[in-house]
């Protein structure tokens, strides 16, 4: 822990905008149960962090994938996001992964979807998917295996230590697992 506390006071010190990190996910047992460095700073900290699997970054990022719970902070791309597909040129997927949990709210489920779909803009590459799986991640990274992705987006809060003991967190999860670069907003 005293790295991840080292990183977030360089990080207020120096007043930064993104932290990127290498990473090699969670390697032993109790990384994978507490959280590796790179998971602990991207739930820590206040601006985006942009998780690199060490051998991974392939430039340019042509496809982009943000994956949304369809919560109501995750209903519209950020802006910063839409800044970021607009400058690399790159092509968006808005992924829903629908869990089993979720078949009984077919129409909040519904009606987010058709709320991002509207709330893309029209000059931007962006498309809306909703897959089924039994786990959030399951199912990203079976999206991840069939289409040619570079970078993986999510939105993150922070969660208390209850919550990360006993709480699956896409985000830790694709910290921990992906092979794919990972860039958590606020």
């Amino acid at each position: 822990d005293f790295a991840v506390e080292g990183i977030l006071r360089v990080i207020k010190e120096v007043g930064a905008d993104m932290v990127i990190m290498a990473t090699k996910g969670g390697e032993t047992a109790m990384q994978r149960w507490l959280g590796s460095m790179a998971s602990l700073v991207i739930e820590r900290a206040e601006v985006p962090v942009l998780a690199v699997p060490a051998d991974v970054l392939q430039l340019p990022i042509r496809h982009i994938v943000y994956a949304t719970n369809f919560e109501e902070e995750s209903n519209q791309v950020p802006d910063v996001l839409r800044t970021i597909t607009r400058q690399l040129n790159s092509n968006l997927t808005c992924l829903h992964i629908r869990t089993l949990a979720e078949h009984t709210e077919k129409e909040t489920y519904t009606s987010a979807l058709d709320k991002m779909k509207a709330n893309l803009p029209e000059d931007m590459n962006a498309d809306c998917v909703v897959l089924h799986a039994k786990e959030p991640w399951e199912g990203i990274e079976e999206f991840m295996q069939h289409h040619r992705v570079d970078l993986i987006v999510t939105l993150t809060r922070h969660h208390t230590l209850l919550e990360r003991l006993f709480m699956k967190s896409v985000t830790r999860e694709a910290a921990l697992k992906s092979e794919w670069p990972i860039l958590a907003l606020k």
